[in-house]
């Protein structure tokens, strides 16, 4: 006789693994992005993007001097131009400077996945589009190879579609400016977006960060980097349910790591984090369908 007990027939679709850890490894590239700040600088969160870094003129009432935004993405497969996420990032990067045009903003688009090469390269070596797009970031280009590369990295996004479900007003602005815009404001374009592709990846992240800890002095010993890594690990959490703007600090950082550890209580949160990191499945993505409007600044997102 069967049991009908054991027998229960789920809805499909309902497993939240994906999201949720790509979550989680957001919640630990903010921290390492966190460890690394100087005195002139804060992160807010799930601002522009996940994590904007905003640099501030100490000397002029902390005035923003320039924001880099950063977009994390947990995935399974290598990243193309033509990946929808890779155009929504680029999409959400010529929104970000319309509506602000008189800010300085940078963007980072962070990935654990490789790069992937177009099925049919139009570059003379075969490389993939973001690899030249990368070189020419960081100067590789010149002269009339270069204006090849802009005519070739510009006609590729061109005859690109809209990614399902973006914003359709978004998508207008992004393709007016790639049709619109001459070679110089492309090339500025580019050299203000990176492509950070390999990064450390879901599993990786604790070891880095405990690291980090231990080179900074921050900690003594791998075993108290765990743990302060633990206790970092929940403050963050606990801010990202903050409503309004949220911002970490380096000095707030220092408060932090001189607090007492975690208490007891808070160990299952961190037993729920380690059991879903020790599993051995990885995200395809972090914020799965999540196309928010991309508008700064971040007090008027809340």
């Amino acid at each position: 006789m069967t049991d009908e007990r054991t027998n229960f027939i789920p809805i499909g679709g309902r497993d939240a693994y994906a999201t949720i850890r790509g979550y989680l490894y957001q919640i630990d590239v903010t921290i390492s992005r966190w460890l690394s700040l100087e005195q002139d600088e804060e992160l807010q969160l799930e601002c522009g993007e996940d994590i904007d870094r905003i640099q501030k003129d100490l000397m002029a009432g902390n005035a923003e001097l320039q924001r880099g935004v950063e977009q994390i993405k947990l995935r399974q497969r290598p990243l193309r131009l033509t990946s929808s996420e890779a155009l929504t990032a680029l999409a959400s990067f010529a929104t970000h400077r319309a509506n602000n045009p008189k800010r300085r903003v940078s963007f980072r688009y962070l990935t654990n996945s490789e790069i992937g090469q177009e099925y049919r390269s139009t570059h003379p070596k075969g490389e993939s589009t973001i690899t030249v797009w990368e070189s020419i970031r960081r100067g590789g280009f010149s002269g009339s190879a270069l204006g090849a590369a802009l005519s070739r990295i510009r006609a590729i996004i061109a005859g690109a579609a809209k990614p399902a479900k973006f914003n359709d007003s978004q998508w207008a602005i992004f393709r007016t400016f790639i049709t619109t815009a001459d070679d110089h404001a492309l090339l500025e374009f580019i050299r203000l977006f990176e492509w950070s592709a390999k990064a450390p990846d879901f599993s990786e992240m604790p070891e880095k960060i405990e690291g980090d800890l231990l080179r900074s002095g921050r900690s003594p010993s791998r075993h108290a980097a765990h743990a302060l890594h633990e206790k970092l690990f929940l403050f963050v959490i606990r801010r990202l349910a903050e409503k309004g703007l949220k911002i970490l600090t380096s000095a707030e950082l220092d408060l932090v790591c001189s607090r007492p550890t975690i208490e007891p209580g808070d160990q299952l949160l961190l037993g729920i984090k380690d059991a879903d990191r020790l599993s051995g499945r990885s995200a395809p993505h972090c914020r799965g369908g999540d196309h928010r409007e991309p508008s700064l600044p971040c007090e008027n997102r809340n």
